[in-house]
């Protein structure tokens, strides 16, 4: 094999069936027969190359579906139904993706000098015959001579199958470097037989593939395939239904519905039904096979319904019923959409939630499960609206929102007016909650938001709504000028961490002088300086070591630096001299960074020595600077970034020797209430 080529196969055929897949196999001696005045669709000399879409000229029943045209590969094989793109040369029988196959000698061939690929259709119905030839191959491509010519043979009516062969020489005479694979392929993954050698009795699995055959079939060998599938009639057994799990919750929606003891074999087609009352049943969109995973959010019963096509009768399996443990979201539904004033923070939480009876999900959305929650304001006079999530540092958060405005009367005909998935970048990070800057809207007219998470996730976050005027406020602890004091030895922030950034992007990450890309869910800290010496601190992820040093924390994934979160912060002088400030930072990075690290490692800070200290080891070395000389008087912003965009918060922790005043501070920082951790929620 020289080379590996994906095939994408593109069958067509008559008619389509529930997908039986059984052969019996046979190994017999007989005569093989060149064709005479055939029609050559592949020409001699070549190597990969694929037969255009040809007529078999009856129709073939190949499992359960009937194929009425074929292709034809240098490298062996044939394929039913349709037009092949590739040759494929990369034998592979059990690959999900082929389709289905008839391979006598599947490997990277090439015609020979004086052979070709051709076939000719004898007989006369019922029993006409195709065989397709590969005449005077070279076993490989890079074979100097041929080795081995064979047939495929297609009756009509009985539908078998048969693999003739002759040779050029002995069993191993003119190969070159020779790796094959001998047998069938259905149309479904997992469906194939491969002969395990080229003897006179070789045994076909339909679990195991061979593709290393080396050798040559015997002159005149012919291995038989016969279709021993069953086709249906009558009515055809329900059966019954089980589900795993048999209820759901909030926090696992789904069940696996199977089908038990019903009908099987061709012919045969399945629809699940659900239904709220074991009464009135309806069909469920795309679950057509005998299992299907359901989001179950509400108590269901659900049940197969198995249908024979020639007779058009169907039987009805028993139901089960899967019950619904968990509570939908009062506002689940755009008609049921949460009020919001302007101004002030809602909260919301998308668990539980689906996405029946509403619009079409929007183009800038990524979603698996749909789970929207929906709220509605009204446009101020200004007409126009900013609307923001907020990513919430507590409780089992929805770290990455998609949002969606709506206008019109609630429902499934609402007009889009505008969707995002991501706010803007702040530099090189693109924060993972979501925002939107509204013109031309209606004063007072009602406006509905969606509120979703990216592909399926779920949880709490909160909602903020503004005239289009103003500027979204700063949000303490996340945005500079409003920086948490460091106040204690070790301050912890517990899980999940902060998330995305406050009310406006502080740091771009742009000035030469510092080392990160720009803020990445981010915390901002006031050091006052108390006495001369050396700033030192460092940032311990919650996430590292087995148990955490500081929190106690279990990391059963843990085993060496590197495996906890990435944070990253950048150090700046905001007082005494060479100062500069918040305003100086957002603007161009605040000229000059007093010490910045990038590393890709989570435990981090500044040390005298530049080193981890030894409690860490020297495995976080690259995660530590010098820390700068400072006096009395003087202060400094710490903007901590986690790179990782994970839900594991940090410790900071200083020596207990330090030049840092802990000074008492007479503002109190809110971080939690009763339904959220902002101080823009009315219920704070």
């Amino acid at each position: 094999m020289k080379k590996i080529l994906l095939s994408f196969l593109a069958f067509i055929s008559v008619a389509t069936t529930y997908a039986q897949f059984s052969y019996s196999f046979t190994a017999v001696g007989g005569t093989y027969t060149a064709n005479a005045t055939p029609t050559q669709i592949i020409a001699s000399g070549t190597d990969d190359a694929i037969s255009a879409s040809t007529p078999i000229g009856f129709n073939f029943v190949m499992g359960c579906t009937t194929y009425t045209t074929f292709t034809a590969s240098s490298n062996g094989w044939m394929g039913l139904g349709g037009a092949a793109f590739y040759s494929e040369a990369f034998n592979d029988l059990d690959l999900s993706t082929l389709g289905p196959k008839i391979a006598p000698l599947w490997d990277d061939l090439a015609t020979g000098s004086g052979g070709n690929v051709n076939y000719k259709l004898t007989g006369t119905a019922p029993n006409r015959v195709l065989t397709v030839e590969w005449n005077q191959m070279g076993w490989t491509f890079s074979a100097t001579t041929w080795g081995i010519s064979f047939q495929a043979k297609l009756y009509e009516t009985s539908n078998r199958i048969e693999f003739v062969y002759t040779r050029n020489g002995n069993a191993t005479a003119n190969l070159s470097s020779p790796s094959a694979s001998i047998g069938i392929a259905g149309p479904t993954s997992g469906q194939f037989y491969s002969l395990n050698n080229t003897s006179g009795s070789p045994t076909a699995s339909s679990v195991t593939e061979t593709d290393n055959i080396l050798d040559k079939p015997a002159n005149d060998q012919i291995y038989r395939w016969d279709n021993t599938a069953t086709f249906c009639s009558g009515t055809p057994t329900g059966g019954t239904s089980s589900a795993s799990p048999a209820s759901t919750t909030c926090a696992a929606l789904t069940t696996t519905l199977t089908g038990v003891g019903m009908s099987t074999g061709c012919g045969l087609s399945y629809q699940w039904q659900s239904s709220p009352n074991n009464s009135t049943w309806t069909n469920i969109a795309g679950a057509t096979n005998s299992t299907y995973v359901a989001t179950n959010v509400a108590n269901t019963y659900y049940r197969l319904v198995t249908t024979c096509t020639a007779s058009g009768l169907s039987g009805n399996g028993a139901s089960t019923l899967v019950n619904f443990t968990g509570t939908v979201p009062a506002n689940d539904l755009p008609c049921n959409a949460t009020p919001m004033i302007i101004g002030l923070s809602a909260s919301g939480n998308n668990g539980c939630s689906g996405g029946a009876s509403e619009p079409p999900v929007p183009a800038c959305w990524v979603n698996g499960t749909v789970n929207t929650v929906w709220f509605r304001v009204n446009a101020p006079a200004s007409g126009t609206l900013k609307i923001k999530t907020t990513l919430l540092s507590s409780g089992a958060i929805l770290q990455n929102t998609q949002i969606a405005v709506y206008s019109g009367a609630c429902g499934a005909g609402m007009t889009l007016v505008n969707c995002n998935n991501d706010a803007t970048a702040c530099g090189g990070y693109t924060p993972l909650n979501s925002e939107l800057s509204l013109t031309g809207l209606t004063p007072g007219a009602t406006y509905f938001i969606a509120v979703d998470g990216y592909m399926d996730q779920t949880g709490q976050f909160e909602l903020l709504a503004i005239d289009g005027s103003a500027t979204f406020p700063l949000v303490p602890g996340q945005d500079c000028s409003v920086s948490f004091p460091v106040c204690n030895q070790t301050m912890t922030i517990g899980n999940p961490g902060y998330q995305s950034i406050g009310g406006q992007c502080d740091n771009t990450g742009a000035a030469a002088s510092e080392c990160t890309s720009g803020e990445a869910n981010s915390v901002w800290y006031n050091i006052q300086i108390n006495t001369a010496g050396t700033l030192t601190f460092d940032i311990i992820p919650n996430d590292y070591g087995n148990p955490n040093p500081i929190t106690g924390q279990a990391n059963a994934s843990y085993t060496t630096s590197g495996d906890e979160t990435d944070y990253d912060w950048v150090l700046w002088k905001v007082s005494g001299s060479g100062a500069t400030n918040c305003a100086t930072i957002m603007s161009s990075g605040g000229n000059s960074s007093s010490a910045c690290n990038f590393s890709y490692l989570g435990v981090t800070g500044c040390s005298t020595s530049g080193n981890a200290p030894g409690a860490y080891g020297t495995g976080f070395d690259a995660a530590y600077e010098v820390g700068p000389a400072v006096v009395a008087g003087e202060q400094y912003i710490l903007a901590i970034h986690n790179f990782s965009n994970s839900t594991s918060g940090f410790s900071l922790q200083v020596p207990v020797v330090t030049p840092i005043l802990y000074t008492p501070t007479t503002t109190v920082y809110w971080t939690g209430g009763a339904n959220s951790t902002s101080a823009n929620t009315a219920a704070n």
